[in-house]
């Protein structure tokens, strides 16, 4: 009767045991899941905060592009030749 009784506590122990473990394994794996999941939202936020600086800095790059183009066409024909020649020269080395 005492084995029986030994064996049948071996045995419960042995199950808690395993339960223990599969509960560790199983909150680990969600754990890890939510933590990835999280990361990628974060990712996916700053993609598109970066996106949408990329479009400002694009958009002040033309703004640019177009005040130049815009001063050229103010200046003088003499002022444009000029510069013209000064571009075409090539540069001495010393």
């Amino acid at each position: 009767m005492e084995l029986i009784s030994f064996v049948e506590m071996s045995r419960m122990n042995l199950n808690k045991s395993r339960t223990r473990k599969r509960n560790f394994f199983v909150t680990s794996g969600i754990t890890i899941i939510l933590l990835l999941s999280v990361f990628s939202v974060w990712a996916l936020k700053e993609r598109n905060r970066a996106e949408g600086l990329n479009i400002k800095v694009l958009a002040e790059k033309f703004n640019l592009q177009l005040l130049i183009l815009q001063s050229m066409i103010r200046l003088k024909e003499s002022d444009l030749l000029n510069m013209l020649i000064l571009l075409i020269q090539p540069t001495r080395v010393f």
